[in-house]
């Protein structure tokens, strides 16, 4: 596995949709990784803000994504950036994860 935080990483933008059976990208993150997403900073290489949402990121090399916290404006951006060091990283590949039968 390549080193996730030296991806450059782009939001997919499911803001509002259902993700899956747990409701939501913000649900699906903080079911797997077992804290609220409150609590954490957006994931975000450079940003200072508080997280606000589960952010599906996608790259060259992970199509199928992760969900990482973001804020609102890293999650609605069109720009590329790296994932500081110590995020934890839910897959959105749903066959791995949660995938409703």
């Amino acid at each position: 596995m390549m080193d996730l935080y030296k991806e450059m990483w782009t939001s997919k933008k499911v803001t509002g949709k259902r993700f899956c059976q747990c409701g939501s990208c913000k649900a699906h993150w903080e079911n797997f990784i077992g804290m609220e997403l409150k609590e954490q900073n957006c994931s975000a290489k450079g940003c200072t803000n508080r997280a606000t949402v589960g952010g599906h990121i996608v790259s060259e090399n992970y199509p199928e994504g992760y969900i990482v916290p973001l804020c609102d404006s890293c999650n609605q951006s069109d720009e590329s950036f790296e994932v500081k060091p110590n995020t934890g990283f839910v897959s959105a590949d749903l066959s791995v994860s949660c995938e409703e039968e």
